[in-house]
């Protein structure tokens, strides 16, 4: 599930470029939607997928000339004089910022852009003024966002730790306590923690990383003080391996399900 502009929750599904995968398909006709919205362009998702997606619904699609400008076009849905723009950076190494921060900004039906590391790109720079926030909050640290784009986008403030997992930590701590939900995704890879943070957004609980077989102190850390009912491992365990769920089912019986 994702938040959409309208704070309705909608899921977020995955598709090869060029196919329909059978669990994609059957996950559509299970949920019966009006609308479909592909994200990205014909490179992204081609014109066969778009076809095939006909038949369960009214298809439309947001996409830009790259990353950052289908970011800016889907951000600038949200309309003018919004609350809160999170920034993330559209590095491939740093995507997991932009996973993480998803959860928070879904909560908060904010929209989320993407820059360089390095420079604000022209699409990014024109939909913060038209979205016209009161607070931008850059999302990790300055190897994934430097102080340059901090200033240039007049940002409030930056949520960031050491690492990707520190940095999730770190945009898990706006949840108090005693959570209903936390959901545990691999930090070196991004499908489960996308479709993940998604609906960790409509539920309003935090996206918190994991190594393949170990899980970082931070994360067990953060565990700890959120004390969830439930923890949730997003991935069979060829991404999040069963030494890391049994460890988490060592330390917290009776949480992971």
């Amino acid at each position: 599930m994702m938040t959409t502009p309208d704070g309705d929750p909608a899921p977020v599904l995955l598709t090869k470029n060029d196919r329909l995968p059978n669990t994609t398909a059957a996950a559509l006709g299970e949920v019966d939607p009006s609308n479909i919205v592909i994200l990205g362009g014909d490179g992204a998702v081609n014109g066969d997928v778009e076809a095939e997606l006909a038949n369960y619904g009214e298809v439309t699609r947001v996409e830009g000339t790259d990353r950052y400008e289908t970011s800016a076009n889907l951000a600038m849905m949200f309309g003018e004089d919004v609350d809160t723009v999170y920034l993330a950076s559209g590095a491939d190494a740093a995507y997991a910022d932009a996973l993480t921060g998803a959860a928070r900004a879904g909560s908060e039906t904010a929209p989320v852009l993407l820059t360089r590391p390095d420079m604000v790109p022209a699409a990014t720079a024109e939909a913060l003024a038209t979205l016209n926030p009161d607070n931008v909050i850059v999302l990790g640290g300055e190897g994934a966002v430097n102080d340059v784009v901090y200033t240039a986008v007049q940002a409030d403030d930056r949520i960031a730790g050491a690492n990707r997992y520190e940095t999730a930590v770190a945009i898990s701590q706006e949840h108090e306590p005693d959570v209903e939900i936390v959901h545990i995704a691999l930090g070196r890879d991004f499908p489960d923690a996308l479709a993940g943070s998604a609906l960790a957004g409509t539920q309003d609980v935090p996206v918190l990383l994991t190594k393949p077989d170990q899980l970082p102190s931070a994360t067990l850390a953060e565990l700890e003080r959120l004390s969830p009912e439930r923890v949730v491992i997003l991935g069979g365990t060829n991404a999040v391996s069963q030494d890391v769920e049994d460890r988490l089912n060592e330390e917290y019986p009776g949480w992971v399900g």
